[in-house]
């Protein structure tokens, strides 16, 4: 009988480190996906952002050109090429593609652009580091 008691007791035990075990084999496995899944994130994030960064400095770097092209044009002195140049800048201006400064230099938007991408960056690398610490605490159990 006492080695009924001692036979059960040691099955128990064993039961219950093994689920022990698993539980904790399961819990490593669910820290290496939270990093691999922020891995994923930071790797579209980048490529989304600078994207779309590249196209607002391309479309900036444009802007300036034509502004530049029609400016020295308005000083241009052939008078019906000026007056069309100065008609153009108008419609840039008027259609509120630019908003033109006291010294006539558009606000153009790469600036946010550039503040939203490291900001989003910085996000991105702390839930990074977040999921490490976690995978880290996970491993220390």
């Amino acid at each position: 009988m006492t080695g009924l008691i001692i036979t059960i007791a040691l099955l128990g035990l064993i039961f219950y480190y093994y689920n022990r075990i698993i539980s904790m084999r399961e819990a490593v496995i669910s820290s290496e996906t939270e990093i691999s899944i922020q891995l994923d994130r930071r790797g579209k994030v980048f490529d989304s952002l600078l994207a779309t960064v590249k196209k607002y400095l391309s479309h900036e770097a444009d802007v300036f050109t034509k502004i530049t092209e029609l400016r020295a044009k308005t000083q241009s002195s052939n008078n019906q090429e000026a007056k069309a140049a100065e008609d153009e800048l108008s419609k840039i201006v008027s259609s509120g593609a630019i908003n033109v400064a006291v010294e006539n230099y558009p606000e153009l938007k790469s600036d946010t652009i550039m503040a939203n991408l490291q900001e989003e960056i910085v996000s991105t690398e702390n839930k990074l580091s977040f999921a490490k610490r976690g995978y880290n605490r996970t491993l220390e159990q």
